[in-house]
């Protein structure tokens, strides 16, 4: 169980979208070698897990990857491994996972796999910045997002 067996306070589902970590960390190309980009990635990636899991509040981790290593990391750390939408990169994963969560009444929260220091008091002010369940779409079909208050998630 994704939340250590503590009472759920929510039914709000972290959602991790990881790349193949092959190609993590790209725009450090010229300063780091392949394998120390990937070793930062995976460090950051622990990072983030360890602050989820360690969070109260969150109805479970579920990492959108088809990264072995990433999905190895996941199940350490008691998360869900999603596959649906992780070949549409970032926007394509939170959407597949949106539409997974809309169909169970969820919410959710997003992060990225490499969010440098994130702390688990940081994800519990998150939580309880945005006490109602909320939904973004793009409301004008030219990118512009709009937040809006709504009970189930949806694209």
């Amino acid at each position: 169980m994704a939340n250590g067996g503590r009472p759920l306070h929510r039914d709000v589902w972290a959602i991790v979208p990881i790349k193949e970590i092959v190609f993590a960390k790209q725009r450090l190309a010229r300063a780091l070698s392949p394998a120390r980009r990937q070793e930062l990635a995976v460090a950051m990636f622990e990072d983030v897990m360890q602050a989820l899991s360690a969070s109260h509040g969150l109805a479970g981790i579920a990492v959108v990857t088809l990264d072995q290593n990433a999905t190895q990391i996941a199940a350490r750390w008691g998360a869900e491994v999603w596959a649906d939408g992780a070949r549409e990169g970032h926007t394509g994963a939170v959407t597949a996972a949106a539409r997974r969560l809309a169909a169970t009444r969820s919410t959710m929260l997003t992060i990225s796999g490499d969010v440098p220091g994130v702390s688990p008091s940081d994800i519990a002010a998150i939580l309880a910045a945005h006490p109602p369940p909320a939904r973004v779409h793009d409301s004008s079909s030219v990118g512009r997002l709009r937040l809006q208050r709504r009970h189930v998630l949806s694209p």
